[in-house]
Formats: C-alpha cells, sequence, structure tokens
C-alpha cells in the first residue's frame, strides 16, 4: 500500500502532549523525498506476535550512527528505557536498558491520546458517536441542566479533538490536581471556567481527552477499554498492561495506558498502512488522513503550529508525544515508525533522532556493516543485561548499619521510618515504613537491579540496585539507583551515616529533575 501522502522536507518539530513549555529541535533533518522499499519481495506485510527483523543496512540505515547513539545513552546516562525502529516493515533496531525488556509495558502518558484518536474514528465509523459536531452536552445531558456559562452547551467532539473547547486549563497545575482528585472527573471537567468560546483558541488539555474517553464508554455501553480491545487491539494482536481508570471506573482518556515498545510501533506501523492491518481496515482510512492532517493553529505552542486530532503534526511526520519522552514517531515518505520510551526531557529522543537516526537513513540498500552490527549487538547486552560485579565493595562500616532503625523528618514521600538489612555481599533489602504500610524493596548489590512486585510501591514494580561509596570516608554513604518499572521515573538517593544520624538526597528524574532533602535519627527498637 502506497503511503498516504508525501511531506515536505525538514521543519520546525512538535511539542509533545505534555505541559513542560519546551521549543523542541527539528525532527528530520537532511531527509528528503521519498524511498523505494528494499530488502522484501514488495508484498504487503504486517508482523504476527514477533516482528520480522532485518539488518539496518539491508533496509537502508548505516547502523555506525546508531551504535554512537547507543554509547552516548550510556556514557552520559540517558534515562532511554527503549529504542524500536520499523523501517519497509522491518524491525531493524531495537534496545532496551535495565531493568527494561522488550515485554516490559510502559506508561505512553499523553501518547495515550493519539491511540484514543484512533478509537474516536472507529466509535465515528460504528456509529456510536454521530460525529464530530455532536455536541458534548448530548452525551452528558446531566451536566448541562445548569451550567455557569450557556457557551459550555457548544462544545463538541470536534473540539475536543482539536483541543479548542475553550475551558480553562494548565497541565501539571494545582487547579488540574484538584480536577483528578476529584469524585466525578467528567463533572469536574465541565465545570471549569471558559477563558475562550468552543472552536476559537488552541488550549492543551488532558481533560478533554477523559471527556471523549467518557463518551465512548457511556455511548457504547462498554469501557474505553473493552471496546479498545474489540475494535483496535485485538485485531492488531496488541497485548495492553495496566490502563488506569477515574473513580468512576472509567478508563483515562489522556495518559497511563502501558504498552511495549514494540506494540507502540505496532500503532504506528498502523497509521504508516492508512489504518489497514493484515487486510483489515481496523482504523477507517479517511480518519488516519484527516487525524493526522493539520486541523487547528496552536499559535506557536511549545514550538510547533500544527496540531491534527490528537496528533502533533510536522511537516516529514506525525508524532504521538508523552510526557518523558514516550514517542511514537511515523514518517510516511520515509516508510518509517521510531518509537522511544524513558524517562527524560522531551527534547532528548527528538535530539537523538535528529543527531543520530535521520543522517543514518539512506534511500538505498547498503553494503554489509559487520563491525558496526557487532558492536551494537555486545553494547544492548551490556545495557540491557548489565554483567554482574563479581566482588562488590562492601565497607566494614555497612555491617554495623544493617537493621538498625531510623525515624524519618516529613519529606515529600511521607515515609516515616527507614533501615536497610544486609544479607550477603550481592543483594540487600530497604525497608521503608508510612504510618499504614511497610514497603520491602529488594536492592542488588552486584550491578544488577532487584525488582519489587507491584504491590510493594503502587501499582508499578520498583527496581533498585545499589553501592556502597567513599567507604575510606568518615561518613559512609549508599548510593540508590530506583526506576518505577513502566513509570517515566528514574531517581537516585544518597544515604549518609554519620554515627546516630541519617542524611538523605534524592534525585528525581522526569521532565526535569527535582532534588529533595531530608534526614533522620536513629530510633531504638520497638
Amino acid at each position: 500500500m502506497a503511503n498516504k501522502r508525501s511531506r515536505s522536507a525538514a521543519g520546525v518539530m512538535v511539542k509533545p502532549g505534555v505541559p513542560a513549555l519546551l521549543v523542541l529541535p527539528v525532527l528530520l533533518l537532511g531527509i528528503g523525498c521519498a524511498v523505494k522499499q528494499h530488502g522484501s519481495d514488495g508484498a504487503e506485510y504486517f508482523p504476527g506476535r514477533a516482528w520480522r527483523t532485518s539488518t539496518p543496512e539491508e533496509q537502508g540505515i548505516d547502523s555506525t550512527p546508531l551504535l554512537r547513539m547507543l554509547e552516548d545513552i550510556r556514557n552520559n546516562g540517558v534515562a532511554i528505557d527503549g529504542i524500536v525502529i520499523v523501517r519497509h516493515g522491518h524491525l531493524v533496531f531495537e534496545s532496551y536498558m535495565a531493568p527494561y525488556g522488550a515485554d516490559t509495558v510502559h506508561n505512553l502518558k499523553s501518547s495515550s491520546k493519539s491511540i484514543l484518536s484512533a478509537l474516536v474514528g472507529i466509535a465515528l465509523r460504528e456509529r456510536v458517536l454521530d460525529g464530530l459536531d455532536q455536541r458534548v452536552s448530548e452525551v452528558f445531558p446531566e451536566y448541562f441542566t445548569a451550567v455557569d456559562d450557556p457557551r459550555k452547551k457548544d462544545m463538541t467532539i470536534r473540539h475536543l479533538l482539536t483541543m479548542t473547547a475553550g475551558i480553562e486549563w494548565k497541565e501539571l497545575s494545582p487547579e488540574a490536581d484538584r480536577l483528578w482528585q476529584s469524585n466525578d472527573w467528567v463533572g469536574a471537567a465541565i465545570g471549569l471556567p471558559l477563558t475562550d468560546a468552543p472552536g476559537e483558541r488552541f488550549t492543551y488539555s488532558t481533560a478533554l481527552t477523559h471527556l471523549a474517553s467518557a463518551a465512548i464508554a457511556r455511548r457504547s455501553g462498554m469501557s474505553t477499554r473493552a471496546f479498545a480491545e474489540k475494535y483496535l487491539f485485538d485485531p492488531m494482536g496488541i497485548r495492553a498492561g495496566l490502563w488506569r481508570r477515574d473513580p468512576q471506573g472509567i478508563y483515562w482518556g489522556g495518559a497511563d495506558l502501558f504498552l511495549t515498545p514494540r506494540d507502540m510501533a505496532r500503532f504506528g506501523y498502523l497509521y504508516l498502512k492508512n489504518g489497514v492491518w493484515n487486510g483489515r481496515q481496523v482504523v477507517p482510512q479517511e480518519w488516519v488522513t484527516e487525524s493526522t492532517s493539520a486541523q487547528v493553529k496552536t499559535e506557536g505552542w511549545g514550538g510547533i503550529d500544527d496540531y491534527g486530532y490528537w496528533w502533533w503534526i510536522d511537516p516529514v511526520a506525525f508524532v504521538a508525544v508523552g510526557l518523558g519522552g514516550q514517542v511514537v514517531a511515523v514518517v510516511p515518505d520515509q516508510d518509517l515508525v521510531v518509537v522511544f520510551s524513558g524517562a527524560v526531557p522531551e527534547a532528548v529522543p527528538f535530539s537523538l533522532f535528529r543527531k543520530y537516526i535521520a543522517p543514518a537513513i539512506r534511500p538505498a540498500m547498503l553494503p554489509p556493516n559487520l563491525a558496526s552490527q557487532s558492536a551494537i549487538s555486545v553494547l544492548e547486552r551490556e545495557l540491557e543485561k548489565p554483567p554482574p560485579l563479581r566482588n562488590p565493595p562492601i565497607p566494614e562500616g555497612a555491617n554495623p548499619i544493617s537493621g538498625r532503625s531510623f525515624r524519618l523528618e516529613p519529606n515529600p514521600f511521607g515515609f516515616t521510618g527507614l533501615r536497610i538489612r544486609c544479607a550477603n555481599a550481592r543483594s540487600c533489602s530497604m525497608v521503608l515504613e508510612t504510618p499504614s504500610q511497610k514497603t520491602v524493596l529488594p536492592v542488588g548489590l552486584d550491578g544488577r537491579y532487584r525488582v519489587s512486585s507491584p504491590t510493594n510501591f503502587g501499582d508499578v514494580p520498583v527496581a533498585c540496585k545499589g553501592v556502597w561509596i567513599d567507604p575510606d570516608s568518615v561518613n559512609l554513604t549508599f548510593l540508590l539507583s530506583l526506576v518505577q518499572v513502566g513509570e517515566p521515573v528514574h531517581m537516585e538517593a544518597r544515604f549518609t551515616f554519620d554515627e546516630s544520624r541519617v542524611s538523605i538526597t534524592v534525585v528525581r528524574k522526569t521532565f526535569e529533575v527535582t532534588t529533595m532533602r531530608f534526614g533522620g535519627t536513629e530510633a531504638p527498637d520497638p
């Protein structure tokens, strides 16, 4: 199937579907016109549970810049969790960083919005929704009997899709927190004040995507997840992980859907193929074209001028982007899909793309590059499964610390107590207490992560590894690396023990770096 349209050469890169106001770099630099497919028999291809694979060179990609990208990630400690590159229907590059692997699901954050866009297109085809100009008040009449502003009755499904409903909103703000902490997200969203008449101005709002999820659930008679599984996920072989819900059980429309990077690539490939999957029109072709075309001007919000229906529109690509660098970039003229997952500022994946991936793309098959391909394989294994340390350093002063309890000062995490238990030289456990529960985190001391069960730390697993540092110092220090597996959250915590006191510095890395400091004093055992 031919690509649905041609886009011009390089242009300004998209603003991610998250609140951080960053001007992102150009997505594609030096990538021009469409290329002929190489390395296949030309037949239409769709992956089963596994993708067909190929060397990068067989699909016109130089593997040397890809090797340099992995070296950059390793050498600079870049918190990229996974990268998948698909060209001409072949998986040509796939790399994961511990504790992640091919089967680890990741929170898409606002990339979930682009998947919800596909569900809206399907809902229109299935006559679950009456049309783009259907008023939101027709779906939720009980919320509009006494609205504070009569203009709210003019809000339509189209306004939700283009972020032009006129509702006042700022992502990651106290006002947004109040909505997410309410018992009725739909009512709270509709109750927000208007700053503009519907249709007048672009205002990015996750609250609007949640209204669309609620609309699909109400009009279809099934949950948004059940609707997605029936019409989108199951036909494509996608196995969704966690998908969080609001207090009324409505699946979050704008975030918190968990997929593997491979399944993120499947979704991008579906759109690359005009909504067709294995001969079935999963998403209407007209919807794919319309939703990934410019529908509204963003007035330069975040450095991009054009927005579709929950897709960010670049001159050469359309992109789903979420908090922490969750990216699905579809480049039709290059028959290319690129996926990133991680816990980084949103500009980082696009910087890696511009610096390493774009310069690697060629219009034709390349000669084999066995040296780079071999080096990539070695480095991928090192990043995903680091070799264990044979003799991890355990200073003599660590033994007396094992088992001691510390009462913590007030801190942002709500922890009141700390205890480290060292069973052997290869692993230990960290016990964190709150007034209501005790969390036990296994910690690898051999350079490898140990992973907790999801019940120990919210609804996702936690992976930890640690090392004792400054063994000759007067004050013993333990450095902990912690990953909330699947969430765009990486942390480093430094515990410095000084006689009967512990000083703690936590650096939280997501779309921004946050440093928190607090301490604690030794507490007698009860």
